[in-house]
């Protein structure tokens, strides 16, 4: 409100504002308080130990007393039933398009060289399917990968039991003219159509659509009834089972494993 010029309360006026200067004002408010941004791998990389602040709910020690699912999972939710997943190349920027060596020089500086050199070849051993391109969209969903077992492993301490579902929805090399966006609804609703994006289509189009509805439909607060296919183990020390829609639908303990701890070792 102050770097519009408005009265504390004025919400009147913030109501009938043109959204580009509120979006304007905003983004200057989180520049002024959280400081230069540091290089980063992109979306889910670690911020650090000082809460950033921005286009979210911000702690108030009143509302919103805790930091969820970064310190804990809140007790408040310790009896709902939990879906989370991430998609294989989320949060990239599908306007790069960089050789190897470009890519290389751009994790050395945030990661250092020898962990890029062995983050980019087990990357390449996971997918030899993949160009050069999506394998560097797919750093981001590593991270994005990272965060989501971090936040079941805290959600399954607070009350172990077969009432959390991971997921994850693999993504087909997207060419020099895709684009792919999120179509976790398409998937729940067996859309098939609405996973086609640009040039290409979802590794998961058929099979995922498919198979989709049926085993999130049977995803029931007690965490019972599954298909056998889709059977759920709780969550164990070292294990991450999760539910991949791919081509082939099929549950796998923790898809791309080694590759993500690359990332926090």
């Amino acid at each position: 409100m102050a770097e519009l010029g408005l009265a504390p309360n004025d919400i009147g006026a913030l109501q009938k504002m043109e959204w580009a200067r509120l979006n304007a004002a905003a983004n200057a408010v989180i520049e002024k308080v959280n400081g230069p941004r540091q290089p980063s791998l992109g979306m889910g990389a670690p911020s650090g130990s000082t809460p950033r602040i921005g286009m979210g709910p911000t702690m108030d020690g009143r509302i919103i007393p805790v930091r969820s699912f970064y310190e804990g999972a809140p007790e408040i939710s310790k009896n709902v039933p939990m879906l989370i997943g991430s998609v294989s190349e989320e949060g990239n920027r599908m306007s790069s398009d960089p050789t190897e060596a470009k890519w290389h020089a751009t994790l050395a500086e945030v990661i250092g060289d020898a962990k890029a050199t062995a983050l980019i070849a087990a990357m390449k051993k996971a997918h030899p399917e993949k160009s050069i391109r999506t394998l560097s969209y797919g750093v981001s969903g590593l991270l994005v990968r990272n965060n989501i077992t971090r936040m079941a492993k805290m959600k399954y301490d607070l009350r172990p039991r077969r009432s959390l579902l991971l997921l994850h929805l693999a993504i087909a090399d997207v060419g020099r003219r895709g684009r792919v966006a999120h179509r976790r609804i398409g998937l729940l609703f067996r859309q098939r159509e609405t996973l086609r994006t640009g040039d290409r289509q979802h590794a998961g189009g058929a099979e995922a659509g498919k198979e989709n509805g049926h085993g999130l439909g049977q995803f029931r607060p007690h965490g019972q009834s599954q298909p056998a296919r889709f059977d759920l183990d709780a969550l164990q020390s070292g294990s991450v089972p999760t539910m991949v829609f791919d081509n082939k639908c099929r549950m796998v303990d923790d898809p791309e494993g080694e590759v993500r701890k690359l990332l926090i070792s």
